[in-house]
């Protein structure tokens, strides 16, 4: 007959190395998911922010009532007055050039430099895809003025 003389009630060494191992491998396996899901959601932040340009070029155009081009380039994009020749419109966001960059530093590239015009629609429409790392997404601006990533 075995007599306990006290019970401490604590766990044992085995029992805090299993849970330990458990939250290892929990852990471990959201790290992978979120690596993982994080490029893509960068070329979709990256896509996003061109259409807020855009969408600001339709605005800048309707607010001043001049036509207002937006200049794709491979490392950002600018707005220039009038026509896609005029003058680069430069504010507090963008560099001494006029360039406003996207974060994440996509590259993107554009069918036409999209032309919004004072009453808010685009003669001149265009698709700007955007391509960060292996994947790319499309911001397309239709005929009505319309900015969408489909």
């Amino acid at each position: 007959m075995r007599v306990r003389l006290r019970d401490d009630g604590g766990y044992t060494m085995t029992e805090l190395l299993v849970v330990l191992g458990v939250i290892a491998i929990v852990s471990a396996i959201v790290m992978l998911s979120v690596l993982t899901a994080l490029p893509a959601l960068q070329l979709r932040w990256a896509a996003a922010e061109i259409q807020a340009g855009l969408n600001r070029a339709r605005t800048l155009a309707l607010s001043t009532r001049q036509n207002v081009c937006v200049e794709v380039l491979a490392t950002g994009y600018r707005f220039r007055r009038g026509t896609c020749a005029g003058v680069v419109w430069a504010d507090a966001q963008t560099d001494s050039n006029g360039l406003m960059r996207v974060s994440g530093n996509p590259t993107l590239t554009s069918t036409a430099s999209p032309l919004f015009t004072p009453f808010g629609n685009a003669p001149q429409t265009g698709i700007v895809t955007v391509v960060a790392g292996s994947g790319s997404q499309t911001v397309t601006v239709t005929a009505s003025g319309r900015v969408t990533i489909p």
